[in-house]
């Protein structure tokens, strides 16, 4: 039940920051220049002990959420500072 709480809650965080999110998005991948694209090869091969459906799974989901391409998100990004996530 907590379980069920502490994600509730967070649902609700994420719904109310949305717009923020969408805003901050959208700058930063106007903003990436074209070099930041990597490949999923080249995204794979700088993680190699996180196996492959989990880590362009996990891409995915951050690009969905942040409205991102999946290929503008690296290995070593982080979501502040690098994708825009605030």
């Amino acid at each position: 039940m907590l379980g069920f709480l502490i994600a509730l809650g967070i649902l609700a965080f994420a719904l109310e920051c949305a717009d923020r999110i969408v805003a901050a998005s959208a700058q930063a991948l106007a903003e990436q220049p074209p070099d930041r694209f990597v490949s999923d090869e080249e995204f794979l091969a700088a993680i190699p002990d996180v196996p492959e459906n989990v880590a362009l799974g996990v891409r995915q989901v951050l690009a969905d959420t942040l409205l991102i391409h999946p290929n503008s998100i690296h290995p070593g990004d982080r979501l502040i500072d690098d994708l825009g996530f605030e």
